[in-house]
């Protein structure tokens, strides 16, 4: 709700990339996919300065910069599995598994046998404190 004008939707986004995973959730390997995507956000950076000069950039460096985050994103592939957290649910008898951003919060669904209650509570602790926004 305290969005500005013409910059909203960091909620829905915030939203989307919380089901990408966490620290232990997904990845294949926590400390090369965390020094990736480190480079991947410097990099990403770097780029986006350059870009932001418009005419004054140099292109050269934009090019450069622009197929080395493209390998580096595509050398992160390797250290994560997509969908893990819908995977652990569905496995675990999960249905209805659903989120929503609303103008005050987002919430987060997920209907699972009564037995699996610990398994959504590691579940859902990691997700809210140990996100990797993939």
């Amino acid at each position: 709700m305290d969005e500005i004008d013409g910059k909203t939707g960091l909620a829905h986004l915030l939203e989307h990339m919380m089901f990408k995973g966490t620290k232990t959730i997904g990845t294949k390997n926590s400390r090369k996919e965390r020094d990736l995507l480190t480079k991947i956000g410097k990099t990403g950076d770097r780029l986006d300065r350059e870009k932001a000069k418009g005419d004054k950039s140099d292109s050269k460096l934009v090019g450069m910069l622009g197929e080395r985050l493209a390998a580096l994103q595509k050398s992160h592939r390797q250290w994560y599995r997509s969908n893990e957290i819908d995977r652990i649910y569905n496995e675990n008898g999960a249905v209805n598994i659903n989120a929503s951003t609303g103008q005050d919060m987002i919430t987060y669904h997920v209907s699972l046998p009564a037995n699996k209650a610990e398994l959504w509570a590691r579940i859902e602790s990691d997700r809210m404190a140990n996100p990797v926004f993939r």
